[in-house]
This record gives structure tokens, C-alpha cells and sequence, in this order.
């Protein structure tokens, strides 16, 4: 991987923190309500205990939300230390964006590097023609 790569990567890693910190905190909240709504429907309905199916389709479906809720709890566990870092450190965003530009150019340079031969050394170690044959 190219250094501009990396330190694409990294610059991406970290503008897009926040916004991945925020949709996290959004899907524990959402989780947070669909297990709410269950627990209330199980609250103000009767499942009768001999109706298996119902009541093995209703834990299921929690079971299903609290893995979604624990994902979406641990990648905002995580992603938090990183937003806040993005949030009080702009000035250093900034100085690796114009790394990251210093770099590519860099990187560009030597790709299309051509040279021009300053002697004939090369001719003359190699038997080319010689100028005054020209």
C-alpha cells in the first residue's frame, strides 16, 4: 500500500468517526425502543404458555434486537475516543490533509520520473555511435 494510502486511510478513519459514532448511538436508542415496544405488547397481551410458536417467535425476535443493540453499543464504545480526538484536534486534520497532498504530489513525481543523459558515458560504455560519426 502507497503512503498517500495510509495516510488516506487514517484521514478517512477519523473524519468519519463522528458520523459513525452518531449512527451507533442512533441504533442503540432504536434497538432501545424495539425492545421497549415487546416488552410493553407482552405487558398488555396475553400469551398463553402452551402457544410455543408465538412465544419462541417473540424471543427470536429480542434475542435478534439485542445482538443488533450490542454490536451497534460496542462500535459506539469505540468509535467515541475517536470522534471527540477528531472534534478537538481540527488544526491537526488539516496539517495531515496537507500531508496527504504533499505526499501525492511526491508520490506522482517519482512515478513519471524521466532522465536526461548529461554525458555520453552511457555511448560510450555501451559502443553506441559516436557524435562525430553523427
Amino acid at each position: 500500500m502507497r503512503t498517500s494510502e495510509q495516510i488516506s486511510a487514517f484521514l478517512g478513519l477519523i473524519r468519519g468517526a463522528p458520523e459513525e459514532h452518531r449512527i451507533a448511538r442512533e441504533q442503540v436508542s432504536d434497538a432501545d425502543k424495539k425492545v421497549q415496544d415487546i416488552l410493553h405488547w407482552l405487558e398488555n397481551n396475553e400469551v398463553l404458555p402452551v402457544d410455543g410458536d408465538g412465544a419462541m417467535l417473540i424471543l427470536g425476535v429480542m434475542g435478534m434486537v439485542q445482538r443488533d443493540r450490542r454490536v451497534a453499543k460496542d462500535a459506539g464504545i469505540v468509535l467515541h475516543p475517536v470522534a471527540e480526538w477528531a472534534k478537538t484536534h481540527k488544526s491537526t486534520m488539516d496539517s495531515l490533509a496537507q500531508l496527504l497532498g504533499a505526499v501525492r504530489k511526491a508520490e506522482r513525481i517519482t512515478e513519471k520520473r524521466d532522465y536526461t543523459d548529461r554525458t555520453d558515458i552511457m555511448k560510450v560504455m555501451l559502443g553506441g555511435p559516436d557524435e562525430e560519426d553523427e
